[in-house]
C-alpha cells in the first residue's frame, strides 16, 4: 500500500505485508515492513527501518 506525500516531487511511505513468517526482532515476529520511497531523475529509491528492542 502506497501513501503519496504532498508535495511536487513523487514520494511518500509505504507498508509491504509479508506472505510468509517474517524474522524474529526480540521477542516478536515482524508481519510487515513499514518504509518510505521517493522517484528522482527516472529513479524509484526505498528504504526501510527496523526498530530492535
Amino acid at each position: 500500500m502506497l501513501h503519496p506525500a504532498p508535495g511536487t516531487e513523487p514520494s511518500g511511505s509505504f507498508r509491504a505485508q509479508l506472505l510468509v513468517p517474517g524474522p524474529m526482532v526480540g521477542s516478536r515476529r515482524l508481519g510487515h515492513f513499514d518504509g518510505r520511497w521517493i522517484v528522482r531523475q527516472g529513479l524509484v529509491v526505498t528504504a526501510v527501518t527496523v526498530h530492535h528492542p
